[in-house]
């Protein structure tokens, strides 16, 4: 995981195709009208977005020994926040691979805290929404300044 985050980060931060990319994601009609073929760029990143995808759904099917539809369901707020987290506070403004790493380890950390805690499961998701809430009003407030 680690290296696939270090070269991620190289991508996105250190070639041209990868400032394309965050170009689009900042305003697709500016990056339009400078040159940068839109549509290929997007096709490009939802071919990438779909391979981790299923690498990530065959590292889960392997682990819980089962092709369930719904197995990948409980990540979904865990990625989000990730995310947000990685965002908010280490993403300096802007998306990026490294934070949502950050956001990613921080999650794995809270969670195993409530685990070891004897947390119920249904209280696990107040508290993990209550960090992504967090993150929200932390990206809100630094956009404010």
């Amino acid at each position: 995981m680690i290296v696939v985050v270090l070269v991620v980060h190289l991508f996105l931060t250190y070639t041209k195709h990868g400032r394309y990319m965050y170009m689009i994601g900042g305003n697709r009609e500016a990056a339009a009208l400078s040159g940068i073929p839109v549509s290929k760029y997007r096709l490009l990143a939802y071919l990438v977005s779909a391979l981790f995808a299923a690498i990530g759904g065959i590292i889960l099917a392997a682990r819980v020994m089962s092709a369930e539809v719904n197995s990948g369901g409980p990540y979904l707020m865990d990625a989000v926040a990730a995310a947000f987290i990685g965002y908010s506070v280490f993403g300096a403004g802007k998306p990026n691979a490294l934070g949502t790493f950050v956001g990613a380890v921080l999650i794995g950390i809270l969670q195993n805290g409530l685990i070891m805690l004897s947390v119920p499961y249904y209280a696990m998701d107040i508290v993990k929404g209550s960090v992504l809430a967090l993150a929200l009003a932390l990206t809100y407030y630094k956009r404010r300044q």
